[in-house]
C-alpha cells in the first residue's frame, strides 16, 4: 500500500506478508521496486513507513534499504483494543541517490 501527497512529494508505505513466505527475500525485491518507482516515477522526495517496535524483521529490512528510524510515535495507533507505539522510518531521495552511487 502506498499513500502519497504530490503537493509535498512524500509517500507512506505499508506491507504485510504471510508468515509462510517470510525469510525468502521477497520483500527486499518488492521494497527496492517501490523505492525506485517512488523516487524515479512519482518524483517523491521522501518515503516513510510506520513499524511496530516488536517487528524487528521489518525494521531490519527497512534499514538494509537505507531507511532511518526517525523516532518513536507514542500510542500512535489504536488496534485490537489497545494503543500501539510505532517507529517512524524514512528514506529521502538524496540519501537514496548517495547509496546508489557507492
Amino acid at each position: 500500500m502506498i499513500r502519497h501527497d504530490t503537493a509535498v512529494h512524500w509517500a507512506e508505505m505499508g506491507y504485510e506478508l504471510s508468515r509462510a513466505y517470510w525469510g525468502q527475500g521477497l520483500m527486499s525485491g518488492v521494497l527496492a521496486a517501490v523505492i525506485d518507482y517512488g523516487f524515479n516515477t512519482l518524483s517523491l522526495n521522501r518515503i516513510q513507513a510506520l513499524v511496530e517496535p516488536e517487528n524487528a524483521q521489518s525494521l531490519r529490512l527497512l534499514e538494509k534499504a537505507g531507511f532511518r528510524q526517525e523516532g518513536l510515535l507514542s500510542q500512535y495507533e489504536f488496534t485490537s483494543g489497545k494503543y500501539d507505539d510505532l517507529y517512524m522510518c524514512a528514506l529521502v531521495k538524496s540519501e537514496y541517490i548517495n547509496r546508489s552511487q557507492k
